[in-house]
């Protein structure tokens, strides 16, 4: 607590300093009497005769008298920047203290308030813009800066750095999302130091707003793509599950939302491949091979259930093949999701703003899929001519055409009217235009993911018929056990 000196003019006492006799003004206080310029501060020597504070030491019976600042000092409550007195609020931060004003960026004036984000290097404290150029690192997935959680790894010989949502997708699909277009900035991070100045638009608010959309994209990549796979998973875990038990009515149900979710994928990758235009120079995914592979997988668990059920394989016997066809089956999902999202990264680089956007947002939908919905009556799936070509009688695994229920191999189909092998063009919503005789047909092409949906469809439908033969086509085709 300050005190204020009492000032007198009396003569017959001694300075309880200096020893010598009081003459003119002196000062009474910590019950001794001292000359003006005898009470000083017991740490720095100045004199205090205008106003001190008292300090109980435990080697005196009295307390001794301190300056403002050596009191405030041996009480921790000086400000580090300026070394004043914090009389009033103050700010702690980095083991230290300040006044409110005082605390802020060590490289410009911006100063934080008591709620303010900073960041810390070396222990000086940094705004977000001054930090991000100077010290932040930069994550080996999306090469932009890390300026909030991250995921250190060593590899190579050398520490690499993530924001967590990138080094979970490039762990689970090894995609790196890095892409000047989806940050919509310029700069190359990997590259220091950075031009200065940076650019007009570079500055504490561009800083903000470049993080905020890095940090949103790597959080809708990851939500969409890692919930997609769980709910396949599920499915795929609970199809092991009701085959192994010889539940198959259950097992088909299962199946059949497998398939939805088949669907899905197919339809997003289609969906993005579309956007793919004459002046984007990429020719799109290849996913043919990988969506082949999958289908066979399903068809491959369906021959497992029908011998199962038709010859009485034992448990045993069928639960011995099933964990390498059900492992295919998520492998080659999870390898058809990174295609999707490289795919759509890709065009995002070439100036395709809505090709990430259109493939997450088929993803989230999946899980309203409940069942696979085929496009044609199960009854007509069950036909022989359901998989095979119009023309060649032989089966269409690839990019086909397509009239209500009839299927051709695009080298088998013939113009109705002029009766030439179609050499022409996709016209008016969709449909062929045939370049022999001009004549727009009602066929329309069919891509090679939507032909392997549509088999799967099949595959299902008669895997229905086998199982339960004795239950007649018509109940088999309006509905799943």
């Amino acid at each position: 607590m300050r005190r204020e000196p009492v000032i007198a003019t009396s003569k017959n006492t001694p300075c309880a300093k200096c020893g010598k006799k009081l003459s003119r003004q002196f000062v009474c206080n910590l019950g001794n009497a001292f000359h003006l310029e005898c009470l000083t501060c017991a740490d720095c020597g100045e004199i205090i005769a205008s106003k001190f504070w008292p300090l109980e030491d435990g080697g005196s019976s009295m307390p001794i008298a301190l300056c403002e600042t050596d009191y405030f000092r041996r009480h921790d409550m000086l400000c580090f920047k300026c070394g004043k007195a914090l009389r009033d609020n103050y700010i702690s931060a980095l083991d230290r203290k300040y006044h409110v004003e005082h605390f802020g960026c060590s490289d410009c004036d911006r100063a934080f308030g008591a709620y303010d984000n900073y960041y810390e290097h070396d222990g000086a404290a940094y705004c977000l813009y001054h930090y991000a150029v100077q010290w932040a690192q930069v994550c080996d997935g999306c090469e932009t800066l890390i300026l909030k959680k991250f995921v250190e790894n060593f590899r190579d010989g050398a520490n690499q750095y993530w924001h967590p949502e990138c080094y979970m997708i490039h762990k689970y699909w090894n995609v790196r999302i890095a892409g000047k277009s989806l940050s919509s900035c310029q700069i190359d991070f990997t590259k220091r130091p950075f031009p200065n100045p940076i650019g007009p638009d570079f500055n504490y608010a561009g800083m903000q707003e470049l993080m905020a959309r890095v940090e949103e994209s790597g959080v809708r990549i990851w939500g969409a793509c890692s919930a997609f796979e769980g709910l396949c998973a599920t499915d795929i875990s609970s199809m092991l599950l009701h085959t192994s038990d010889g539940d198959y009515s259950e097992m088909m149900l299962i199946t059949s939302r497998f398939i939805a979710k088949v669907d899905t994928i197919f339809w997003a990758i289609d969906a993005i491949s579309r956007l793919v235009t004459p002046q984007v120079d990429w020719k799109g995914p290849s996913t043919l091979q990988e969506s082949k592979l999958l289908c066979k997988k399903v068809v491959n668990l369906f021959h497992i259930c029908v011998k199962s059920a038709k010859i009485g394989v034992t448990r045993l016997e069928v639960t011995q093949e099933l964990p390498s066809v059900v492992t295919d089956l998520a492998h080659y999902m999870k390898l058809l999701v990174r295609i999707g999202l490289q795919t759509s990264l890709k065009l995002e680089d070439n100036h395709v703003s809505k090709a990430l956007t259109v493939f997450l947002k088929a993803l989230t939908t999946a899980k309203d899929s409940k069942l696979c919905v085929p496009s044609i009556p199960l009854l007509e799936l069950l036909s022989k001519s359901a998989d095979s070509c119009d023309a060649c009688h032989k089966p269409v695994e690839d990019d086909c055409y397509r009239l209500d229920k009839k299927i051709w191999h695009k080298g088998c189909y013939k113009c109705t009217h002029c009766e030439v092998v179609y050499n022409g063009r996709v016209g008016v919503l969709g449909k062929l235009t045939c370049y022999s005789c001009r004549v727009l047909s009602n066929v329309v092409p069919v891509s090679g993911l939507e032909q392997h949906s549509h088999l799967l469809h099949v595959a299902l439908a008669r895997f229905r018929a086998a199982v339960y033969p004795d239950k007649p086509l018509s109940k088999c085709a309006r509905s799943l056990p």
